[in-house]
């Protein structure tokens, strides 16, 4: 679960985050580059597995209007912060028909997922460090 506090501990600038955030800053102006090849002011753009909306902050700049789709409910909660009225949330998962399902949270939340598959390919290689031992139903 995420809080707020932790969130800016870890998110927000402050003076020991400056290589952080020219890094951050850089894949920004790169994501802007890309997306401006195809997404004109006032597009509608769906970023479906927002996380803590990394990408979102490029769109906004091209005048995009965004929503964003983000099971977790902690993440749902940052990316409110962060944007506040300036995109949509919806606290849903996406799936090819409407249902509920389990969704395992990771350690680290970009590598939580509905797959046990992915999951179980996945926890014993490069992502052994890592653990899904908690299950929300989504």
């Amino acid at each position: 679960m995420f809080r707020i506090k932790d969130f800016k501990t870890k998110w927000l600038p402050n003076n020991k985050q400056e290589k952080k955030n020219k890094k951050e800053l850089e894949k920004n102006s790169k994501r802007k580059s890309f997306y401006g090849s195809f997404v004109e002011k006032s597009d509608l753009c769906f970023d479906v597995g927002a996380n803590v909306g990394n990408r979102i902050n490029p769109l906004l700049e091209l005048g995009a209007r965004i929503v964003a789709v983000e099971p977790q409910k902690g993440c749902c909660e940052i990316l409110k912060y962060k944007f506040g009225n300036k995109i949509e949330i919806v606290n849903k998962g996406l799936g090819d028909s409407e249902s509920i399902k389990k969704f395992h949270i990771s350690t680290n939340n970009t590598l939580s997922s509905f797959s046990d598959e992915w999951i179980n390919l996945t926890k014993n290689k490069r992502f052994k460090d890592y653990s899904w031992n908690k299950v929300v139903k989504v």
